[in-house]
C-alpha cells in the first residue's frame, strides 16, 4: 500500500491554527512516514512550519482570489 499522504488545510486565525496542532500531531505520531501538506495564510506560514509538524507548508493569500 502506497503511504499515506494528508492535506491540512487551514487558513484562518491564530486559534484556528493552535487548536489544529493537535490532530496533526496525532497524524504524524501514528503515521510517521505520511507526507503532511499544511496550506494556510502566508502570515501563519513561519508559526506552522516552526511546528515540526508538516512535511511541508503551502501558503495562500484567498483575498488574491476575489475578482
Amino acid at each position: 500500500m502506497p503511504e499515506r499522504r494528508f492535506l491540512v488545510v487551514r487558513l484562518g486565525s491564530l486559534g484556528d491554527i493552535v487548536h489544529t496542532f493537535p490532530a496533526v500531531a496525532a497524524l504524524r505520531e501514528t503515521f510517521a512516514s505520511s507526507e503532511i501538506v499544511w496550506l494556510t495564510h502566508p502570515r501563519w506560514k513561519l508559526l506552522v512550519a516552526s511546528s515540526g509538524l508538516p512535511s511541508k507548508v503551502w501558503a495562500v493569500d484567498t483575498r488574491e482570489f476575489l475578482l
